[in-house]
């Protein structure tokens, strides 16, 4: 009993002291752990501050490549090819590539994925546009080093598109030929109408009064100096309206007659020649528009150059005293002079008054006003006034002529009178009266084509034509 008493004691003595061995250990342990813990969060928060200073670096490294990037303009991306991809074989003809078109409609196209997709997670990430020009270059530089020519075609939007542009181009050219076909031309609708006969008969009628009526003493001058007898003779600058009733008489038949036939001849070659016109066709209406004009020019010429130079007193005796000298014959004394002095002046007045007209309108892109036309024939009777004064005077002579009884006519024709007067007088001879010639003839033109145009443009206004 004392013994088992004993070992229990020892016993329980044993088994504190592992207890309080036990709690030692226990205490010692959590204090370990405690400061492993504390170690390890240590740890942590280093390599927290290290990845957050690691993250600043990346950031701020971006911004300043950000910055340089839209300060510094970069050129497109190119594709490099090496010295073996040279020597390969190309196609000759140049393939479409990627394009802003393209990338525009590949962007019109995109849209946010949605979860209805298929897509189990979606993550948005804004990027700055520096980044994206960034990776948009590498995907094209990749794309074109990655892929073969005949991938990079257009799509089918282009193509399709391409031809729609291409058809609507097409009908947009031909309906623009379609409409300059047949649109009016502007120069033949403004182009003048030729005149009939009726019309032209009444307005050289109108023109033709006018002129002789106005410029009746000019023409009177040129008459007494070309006479024979000379200026002062004849009856100098006295009495200058003689033989203005005649002249008046005549003037609307004898314009009315050329006018009428100039217009008609001027149409009827026209047409003969395709209605194409020249100045052959003026110049040849002119003439036989002269020719008619004649029949009443030369007798009404004979009687009132006599009547200027003082030979008849009135009119009713110019009549009755050529009558007597040579029955109607006598009216046409110099009647082929004065053509062949006419058809000269018509071949050179009028082509050249036909040439400034038409030139002047289209100059100006319209037709000649009546005064641009008086303006045209003033100018072209100047010219042709000038040139054709010899032949005037050969006219004169032989139409003033009075021989005495029982001697013969010295002037009996034109080259014949032309000869004589140029042996007798010289070369100035010939170009007697030249100064009031001119004259009469450029005021003249002015008012002759100035009447002629302001009439006709007056009857078509009337609406009868």
């Amino acid at each position: 009993a004392k013994k088992k008493a004993e070992e229990e004691k020892k016993k329980e003595a044993g088994e504190g002291e592992t207890k309080e061995e036990d709690a030692e250990m226990a205490d010692a342990s959590k204090e370990a752990e405690e400061t492993k813990a504390k170690e390890e969060s240590k740890e942590e928060t280093k390599e927290e501050e290290v990845k957050e200073e690691e993250v600043k670096q990346e950031e701020a490294e971006e911004e300043k490549k950000d910055e340089e990037m839209e300060e510094e303009e970069t050129e497109p991306p190119k594709a490099e090819l090496s010295d073996e991809e040279k020597k390969l074989w190309f196609r000759a003809k140049a393939t479409p590539d990627l394009t802003p078109v393209v990338l525009n409609q590949s962007f019109g196209q995109f849209t946010v994925p949605e979860k209805s997709e298929g897509f189990t997670e979606i993550k948005y990430e804004w990027q700055n546009a520096a980044k994206s020009k960034e990776y948009l270059r590498k995907w094209v530089v990749e794309r074109k080093q990655t892929s073969r020519i005949e991938d990079l075609q257009p799509s089918k939007w282009f193509v399709d598109k391409y031809a729609e542009w291409q058809k609507s181009s097409k009908e947009w050219v031909a309906k623009q030929k379609t409409f300059k076909a047949n649109a009016p031309k502007k120069e033949k609708k403004e182009e003048k109408k030729d005149s009939p006969f009726s019309l032209a008969l009444i307005a050289g009628g109108c023109a033709g009064t006018s002129v002789d009526v106005a410029l009746h003493p000019l023409d009177t001058i040129r008459t007494r100096l070309q006479s024979q007898e000379g200026f002062l003779k004849s009856g100098g600058f006295k009495g200058v309206y003689r033989g203005l009733l005649s002249a008046a008489l005549g003037s609307a038949p004898g314009a009315a007659f050329f006018f009428s036939t100039y217009e008609t001849m001027k149409q009827v070659m026209k047409k003969v020649s395709g209605d194409n016109e020249n100045w052959t066709q003026h110049a040849m209406a002119s003439s036989c528009g002269e020719v008619a004009a004649c029949l009443v020019r030369v007798p009404t010429a004979v009687v009132t150059q006599n009547m200027q130079v003082g030979r008849y007193s009135s009119f009713s005796h110019a009549l009755t005293s050529t009558w007597a000298n040579g029955g109607l014959g006598a009216f046409y004394t110099g009647y082929g002079t004065t053509v062949m002095r006419e058809i000269p002046f018509a071949f050179i007045q009028f082509p050249i008054y036909e040439r400034l007209k038409s030139g002047w309108a289209s100059w100006q892109g319209s037709p000649t006003n009546p005064v641009q036309g008086a303006m045209c024939g003033s100018a072209a009777g100047a010219v042709a006034a000038a040139l054709t004064t010899p032949l005037d005077v050969a006219k004169t002579r032989i139409m003033l002529e009075n021989p005495e009884e029982g001697q013969a006519k010295r002037y009996t024709g034109t080259i014949k009178t032309l000869t004589l007067i140029h042996g007798e007088e010289g070369a100035l001879g010939l170009f007697k009266g030249i100064v009031p010639r001119v004259t009469w003839i450029t005021i003249g033109g002015f008012i002759f084509f100035g009447a002629y145009e302001g009439a006709t443009s007056m009857l078509w206004s009337t609406g009868a034509w």
